[in-house]
């Protein structure tokens, strides 16, 4: 077991040392600390000083920047020609109950716990092949009463972290989005970009195939029977040509079934454009593991850009463990995770830090 999980460090300790090194040593004591992830906290839980941890103020536009550049250039070595991978986007609140005087806290729906919460309304933008998840942007969303003349809807957002995805080679050549972006807005941004498109839609929406001009609820050859799950239309929508249009029949959390509706700009078979829409998982999985794991709510600063450094710090964290999660072949970067805070190696991958910084000094 020692070394299996040795061997998982050393893996881990090669990609960090392409990280500059206050970079890797953030990241390498986020990846070790069990407890909170704050500068106290990991110096102290990791027996080193304080001021080793400790970063200033003026140097964190570089980190951020840093961050950012690891990030998009992993994933331009991940795709290829024939896997060129996926974008999804997802809003979530990472928060911040009692603070008072940092930028862009703001409130919103939190869709953990379903009530109206103080954080960031933080907007994830990912790359996925399916097998490795990399998350390398985000946006702060601000309601419109803390915001003011500077208020952006949160699809205006997302449409803001596509472009610059695009700007910086990132391959977007499909974009899979949940149903809240599913607007006549959203759709003709992409499809006039030609990006392709999965998400999911409204049963409401009015929609014109073969077979008339129907709300997609309606529409007759959606209609289920007997034990069929998926079915497939071809339709236009508000004068977009060429959607498909997807029922999906699954099991309601409520108990008994529900149906569902997907759209998309890709020719697949019914139950293919079903799996497409559900690789929107990973994200929730990411944000889970940010938030329980990770520590991403943690930085104590008040100092904006700190505290955005921060959360770049746990997305370069969360990319390296997708890395040893699809290298050693385990279910989940939990796993991984949880093999280096168990057996409490953190010496290991310490050792390869001080190389790092012994080598860049």
């Amino acid at each position: 077991m020692a070394t299996s999980i040795q061997s998982v460090l050393k893996n881990i300790s090669k990609v960090i040392l392409q990280v500059p090194k206050k970079i890797s040593l953030h990241v390498a004591l986020m990846l070790v600390s069990s407890e909170r992830k704050n500068y106290a906290s990991m110096a102290r839980t990791n027996n080193i000083s304080y001021n080793r941890v400790r970063l200033k103020n003026e140097v964190m536009d570089n980190l951020i920047t840093e961050c950012s550049s690891f990030l998009k250039s992993l994933i331009i070595q991940l795709a290829n020609a024939t896997d060129r991978g996926h974008i999804i986007i997802d809003f979530t609140v990472l928060l911040k109950q009692f603070s008072e005087n940092i930028p862009a806290v703001t409130y919103d729906r939190d869709g953990v716990s379903r009530r109206v919460e103080k954080g960031f309304s933080t907007a994830f933008i990912l790359w996925s092949n399916g097998k490795i998840t990399i998350p390398f942007d985000i946006e702060y969303w601000i309601r419109r009463k803390d915001a003011g003349e500077l208020y952006k809807k949160k699809t205006e957002i997302a449409k803001e972290l596509i472009l610059l995805a695009i700007q910086h080679d990132i391959p977007v050549k499909e974009v899979r989005l949940d149903g809240a972006f599913s607007s006549i807005d959203m759709l003709t941004f992409l499809t006039e970009r030609s990006i392709d498109l999965t998400m999911r839609t409204h049963c409401n929406r009015v929609v014109i195939s073969a077979e008339g001009k129907y709300k997609i609820s309606e529409q007759p050859k959606l209609k289920m029977k007997g034990n069929e799950k998926y079915k497939t239309i071809r339709a236009s929508y508000k004068g977009i040509e060429g959607l498909y249009f997807t029922a999906h029949k699954r099991k309601s959390s409520k108990g008994g079934t529900e149906i569902v509706y997907i759209v998309s700009t890709i020719l697949r078979k019914p139950k293919a454009h079903v799996k497409a829409y559900s690789q929107r998982w990973p994200v929730e999985k990411k944000i889970r593991t940010a938030k329980q794991s990770l520590g991403i709510t943690h930085c104590q600063s008040t100092n904006p850009e700190k505290q955005r450094f921060h959360i770049f710090s746990v997305m370069v964290t969360y990319a390296i463990l997708q890395l040893a999660k699809a290298d050693k072949r385990k279910k989940s970067v939990e796993e991984v995770l949880h093999m280096i805070r168990r057996q409490k190696q953190y010496n290991v991958m310490l050792r390869y830090i001080d190389l790092n910084e012994t080598l860049m000094s």
